[in-house]
């Protein structure tokens, strides 16, 4: 079992007695005792300990290996497999997802502020919750589907009127909603729209 939120993925699969690994690389809860059997900072790590358990049975925790050789080994991986960003470069697994996320954009005219906002819409009282803001679009993303994964377990409801976590680059966009009704009309239509579609695909 894999995963980066230890209190859901590591418990979850220790108890089914299955072999457990956190993803440190999209933990957004900076966990620091995970109680997995291994934690690794890059998903090819995997591939070191699949292989290590299908010859020879269980291998040392990986956080114990020197930092300098797993950096060496995640450079050497990268250098081989992976997804061109344009730049001579190579993006991680949690960037290509991140760069598929739908972020909504503020008024024309009002500069962003960097950051990566997460709020979230609720859906049956039509109405907004104030939420996390972060630096970079791939821990916004995460913290989102970490967020909506929390909602489908604590929710009773149809699934079109659960909660809805979206990212904005709005960082006053509660506010602005308050005194902006045609903003907020706006707003509310497009995440209407994506509360339907995430309906259907439950």
């Amino acid at each position: 079992m894999i995963g980066d939120w230890a209190e859901r993925d590591v418990v979850g699969g220790r108890s089914l007695g299955m072999k457990t690994v956190f993803a440190r690389y999209g933990d957004t809860f900076d966990t620091q005792d995970s109680g997995a059997d291994y934690d690794i900072d890059d998903v090819w790590e995997l591939v070191a300990i699949v292989d290590a358990l299908n010859r020879s049975g269980p291998m040392p925790h990986t956080s114990a290996a020197p930092s300098g050789a797993q950096d060496r080994e995640r450079s050497t991986t990268r250098s081989q497999t992976g997804t061109a960003d344009g730049e001579g470069g190579f993006m991680s697994g949690g960037k290509v997802k991140a760069a598929k996320v739908k972020v909504h954009q503020a008024p024309e005219g009002v500069a962003p502020d960097g950051h990566h906002h997460v709020y979230v819409f609720d859906v049956f009282n039509r109405s907004f919750l104030p939420g996390k803001a972060f630096d970079t679009l791939e821990r916004a993303a995460q913290f989102q589907r970490h967020e909506q994964e929390r909602i489908y377990v604590d929710q009773e409801a149809d699934p079109e009127l659960f909660d809805l976590p979206f990212i904005s680059a709005d960082v006053d966009l509660i506010a602005r909603c308050d005194r902006d009704s045609s903003y907020k009309s706006r707003l509310m239509r497009d995440l209407d729209g994506e509360a339907r579609a995430r309906a259907r695909k439950r």
